[in-house]
C-alpha cells in the first residue's frame, strides 16, 4: 500500500493529474469543445512543465509563484462566473468551478515558478555610470529619435486628436465655461496657455491646439528619454535600452496619445518619472532627486482625482523602504500629500475652481443597483420609491450597460435630482448596502462587468482616438490631415495591427500589463530585492482605485500609466541597486 501511494506521489503521476485539470481549465476558458482533440494536445504539451515543476524544490520561488498563481486565477475565474451560472445543472456548475479554479491555479503557479526560477539569476548591469555631459548627450539623442518617430503622425492628425472631454476642457480654456476640477485644473491651464499662445501668434484656435500637441509631445518624449538615459547611466545592458527605445518609438498607442488632448497622456508621463525618481533616490539620494520627487509627486496627485488616494496608499510602502535609509523621503511624501490637500481644497475654492459633479463618485454604486434592477433582483417597493427620487427607475433596464456606467450617470442628470442625492447620501449609501446584502451576486457581476478588462489579459482595450470634437460647441478648431495618402494608409494599418497580428496584439491588453506588473514585483521578491516593491506600489495603487471607481471597462487611457512604465517594471528587477546612475 505504501509503495502504491509513493508511486502516486511521483512527479510524473502528479504532472499528469495537474495537466488534466490545467488543460481542462484552459479549454473551458477558451470555449474549446469537449470532443475536440485540442484538450489532449494541450495536456501532452504541459505534462513536461508540471513534471519539471514538481521536481524543483525552491523555497525562494514557491511563495511568489503561489501569489501570482492565486491572483491570475482569481482574474480568470471571476470573468467566467456568468458562464458558470449558465449551466442548468448544479453538479455541472460545481465541476466547472472546481476544475477551472484548480486547473488555472496549478497552471499559472507552475508557469510563474519556472519563469521566476529561470530569471532569478539574470542580471543586466554590464557597465558603470556615465558622465554628466554624456548623460545630457544621450538624453538629447533619445529625445530626438522618439520625436522624429512622432512627426509623421502629427501630420496625419493635425492639429491633434480632440475628444469630448477635451472639448469640455477647451471651453474652460477659452473662458466660455466655468473652471472645474472634474478634469484636472492644472491640465486645463496648460491648454489655456497653449490656446492663448496660438491666438496671440497666429490668430486661430487651430494653431493653439497644434501648439498644445507639440508641447505635450515634447513633455511625453522627454519623460521616455529620461528613463532610457537613466537605464544607460545605471549600466543597463544596451540591448534592454534599445528594446525599450523601440517600444517607446514604434508602439502606435504611444504616438497616438502623444497628440491626444487628454489628461491621461501627461499623467502617464508623470507617473513614469515619479516611479523612476523613487528608484533613483534608492540609489543616490540628492537635492535634485528630492526636488523631482516633490514636483512630480504633486503633479501626480493633481492630474487625476484617484491618484491622490493612490499616493496615500503608497505611503506605508514608502515609509517601510525609506524610513531607515532616508527619512527625508517619507517627510517629503507627507509634504506632497499636505500640499495637494491644500491645493485641491482651500486654494481651488478661493480661486473659484468648481468641484467635480458628485454623481461621478456614485457611478459605480449606481451601476450595481442598475444591474440588480435590470435582472429583477430583490428590491422592495420602498427601495424603489427611494430610487425614483434620484432617477427614473423604469429606464434602468434599457440604460444599463455592463461595461459602461456613463448611461446611468446621464440618467441621474436627465431624470433625477443630484442635489437631493447629495443631501441624503448617507441614506442612499445604506440603501446601496441593503440592496447589496440581498443581491450580492448581482453586485459582484456588475463589478466584474465594469472592471474585468483591467486585470484579465484576453481583452483588447478601447484606445482609438478617431473622434474629433474640436469643431463642436462653436470651437474654431478644424482637423486637416497634412500627410499624403500613402502615409495615412501606413499609419492606419499600424493603428489597427492589434486586430490582425496575434502576438503583437497582446501589447494592447491592459490586463496583460497588469499581470506583468504583478510578475515583475514577484521577481523582485525572488531576487532578494523587496525594497523595489516601492517601484510597483504607485501602479498597483492606481489599479486598485481604478477598480473601485472606474466608469468604463478596459479604457486604455485610464490605465495608460501601465504602458508608459512597462519597460521600467520589466528592467529594474535585473539592475544592480547598489550602483549609482
Amino acid at each position: 500500500m505504501d509503495n502504491f501511494i509513493s508511486k502516486i506521489k511521483t512527479p510524473a503521476v502528479l504532472a499528469v493529474i495537474a495537466a488534466f485539470f490545467a488543460g481542462s481549465a484552459l479549454c473551458f476558458q477558451y470555449n474549446i469543445e469537449t470532443v475536440s482533440v485540442l484538450p489532449i494536445i494541450i495536456m501532452l504539451f504541459i505534462v513536461p512543465l508540471f513534471k519539471k515543476d514538481f521536481e524543483i524544490q525552491d523555497k525562494k520561488t514557491d511563495k511568489p509563484a503561489a501569489v501570482c498563481g492565486l491572483l491570475f486565477t482569481l482574474a480568470c475565474v471571476s470573468v467566467q462566473c456568468e458562464k458558470f451560472l449558465s449551466y442548468g445543472s448544479l453538479i455541472k456548475m460545481i465541476y466547472a468551478v472546481i476544475c477551472c479554479s484548480a486547473g488555472s491555479y496549478l497552471f499559472y503557479k507552475c508557469i510563474s515558478k519556472l519563469l521566476l526560477g529561470r530569471l532569478r539569476s539574470v542580471e543586466m548591469t554590464v557597465a558603470g555610470k556615465t558622465g554628466t555631459k554624456q548623460n545630457v548627450k544621450l538624453f538629447l539623442i533619445f529625445s530626438l529619435c522618439i520625436f522624429l518617430c512622432r512627426l509623421p503622425y502629427f501630420l496625419y492628425v493635425f492639429p491633434g486628436n480632440i475628444q469630448y472631454d477635451s472639448a469640455m476642457q477647451l471651453l474652460m480654456a477659452v473662458r466660455r465655461m466655468e473652471m472645474s476640477n472634474h478634469h484636472p485644473f492644472v491640465h486645463t491651464m496648460l491648454i489655456r496657455a497653449c490656446m492663448d499662445a496660438g491666438m496671440n501668434m497666429f490668430g486661430t484656435q487651430t494653431a493653439g491646439a497644434a501648439i498644445y500637441s507639440i508641447v505635450q509631445c515634447l513633455l511625453h518624449t522627454f519623460a521616455f528619454a529620461y528613463v532610457l538615459q537613466s537605464f544607460y547611466a545605471a549600466g543597463a545592458d544596451k540591448r534592454a535600452v534599445y528594446v525599450s527605445l523601440a517600444f517607446y518609438c514604434l508602439m502606435p498607442y504611444h504616438t497616438d496619445y502623444a497628440f491626444y488632448m487628454v489628461k491621461d497622456t501627461l499623467f502617464g508621463s508623470i507617473t513614469l518619472v515619479l516611479v523612476l525618481t523613487l528608484w533613483r533616490m534608492m540609489r543616490r539620494p540628492s537635492l535634485y532627486e528630492a526636488v523631482m520627487f516633490v514636483v512630480f509627486g504633486i503633479n501626480f496627485c493633481l492630474y487625476r482625482n484617484n491618484a491622490f488616494f493612490a499616493f496615500i496608499m503608497c505611503l506605508p510602502v514608502i515609509a517601510a523602504v525609506f524610513w531607515k535609509k532616508n527619512k527625508r523621503v517619507v517627510i517629503l511624501a507627507l509634504f506632497v500629500l499636505a500640499s495637494c490637500a491644500i491645493i485641491r481644497g482651500p486654494i481651488y475654492t478661493a480661486i473659484g475652481v468648481l468641484k467635480p459633479s458628485p454623481v461621478e463618485s456614485y457611478s459605480v454604486p449606481l451601476q450595481h443597483i442598475a444591474r440588480t434592477v435590470a435582472n429583477n433582483g430583490k428590491i422592495t417597493d420602498k427601495q424603489y420609491e427611494m430610487l425614483n427620487k434620484i432617477l427614473d427607475v423604469s429606464q434602468l433596464p434599457a440604460q444599463y450597460n455592463a461595461e459602461n456606467a456613463d448611461p446611468i450617470k446621464w440618467l441621474v442628470r436627465d431624470t433625477g435630482d443630484i442635489d437631493y442625492l447629495e443631501a441624503h447620501k448617507g441614506e442612499y449609501f445604506k440603501l446601496w448596502l441593503d440592496i447589496g446584502l440581498k443581491n450580492p451576486l448581482q453586485y459582484f457581476l456588475a463589478e466584474v462587468g465594469l472592471t474585468s478588462g483591467y486585470y484579465y489579459p484576453d481583452m483588447i482595450c478601447y484606445y482609438g482616438t478617431s473622434d474629433f470634437w474640436g469643431d463642436q460647441f462653436g470651437l474654431d478648431i478644424h482637423k486637416v490631415s497634412l500627410a499624403p495618402i500613402w502615409l495615412q494608409k501606413i499609419i492606419t494599418a499600424l493603428n489597427e495591427m492589434y486586430k490582425t497580428v496575434y502576438i503583437a496584439a497582446s501589447l494592447w491588453s491592459i490586463g496583460l500589463m497588469c499581470w506583468i506588473m504583478i510578475f515583475c514585483a514577484a521577481l523582485c521578491v525572488c531576487k532578494g530585492k523587496k525594497e523595489l516593491l516601492v517601484i510597483y506600489a504607485p501602479m498597483a495603487a492606481l489599479i486598485i482605485t481604478l477598480l473601485i471607481a472606474t466608469p468604463v471597462n478596459r479604457e486604455m487611457r485610464y490605465a495608460y500609466y501601465l504602458f508608459t512604465t512597462a519597460p521600467l517594471m520589466c528592467i529594474i528587477p535585473f539592475l544592480n541597486t547598489e550602483k549609482q546612475p
